[in-house]
C-alpha cells in the first residue's frame, strides 16, 4: 500500500544516512588517506520482485558513489560493497515466509570480502563469486532477466500463501 512514511524511513536509513556518513568522513579527513565503506547491494544492479523499494535505495547509493568519487582527491577512499542476499535477521524482520533470494551468503563471507577489499584498496567489492559471474555474463546475455524471472515466480508463490 502507498505509505509515504514507510518510503521516507527506508530512504533515510539506506540512503540518507550512508550519504551523510560519506560526506562527514570526507569533511573530517579531507585529503588525508582514509577509507569509507558503505553497503549497497547486488540489488543495485539487478532489482527483483518484492524488493523494488529496497533495490531503488541501493541503486541510489551506487549512482551517488559513481558521481561523488569524481569529487574526491582519491576516488578509492569510498568503497561500496555489493552483497547478495545475506542470511541475517533482515529477511526474518521482513515478515513470515519472505523468500530469500538465491543465491545467498553468510554475514561472515561478506565481512571477509570487505576486509580483503580494504586491504586491496578496492572501490567496489562483490562478495559473491556467483554474482560476479552473473554480472560478467550479463554483458553478453540477459542474465539479469533470468534472475528476475526466477525471483518473480518465487515472489508470486509467496504472495499466494501469505
Amino acid at each position: 500500500q502507498p505509505d509515504w512514511a514507510h518510503i521516507e524511513k527506508i530512504y533515510r536509513v539506506n540512503v540518507f544516512n550512508a550519504i551523510y556518513a560519506v560526506e562527514k568522513m570526507q569533511a573530517l579527513h579531507g585529503d588525508r588517506a582514509h577509507k569509507t565503506v558503505i553497503t549497497a547491494s547486488a540489488m543495485a544492479h539487478i532489482a527483483v520482485p518484492g524488493y523494488a523499494l529496497y533495490s531503488s535505495t541501493k541503486a541510489a547509493l551506487d549512482r551517488f558513489a559513481d558521481g561523488y568519487r569524481w569529487q574526491l582527491a582519491d576516488p578509492r577512499s569510498l568503497m561500496l560493497v555489493y552483497p547478495i542476499a545475506t542470511r541475517s535477521g533482515f529477511f526474518h524482520a521482513a515478515g513470515s515466509g519472505v523468500p530469500i533470494p538465491w543465491p545467498s551468503q553468510t554475514p561472515d563471507e561478506v565481512a571477509q570480502a570487505i576486509l580483503r577489499g580494504i586491504e586491496r584498496d578496492r572501490k567496489s567489492v562483490y562478495p559473491s563469486p556467483v554474482f560476479r559471474l552473473v554480472l560478467f555474463l550479463d554483458r553478453f546475455l540477459p542474465m539479469h532477466w533470468l534472475v528476475q524471472k526466477i525471483e518473480q515466480g518465487r515472489f508470486e508463490a509467496w504472495q499466494k500463501y501469505e
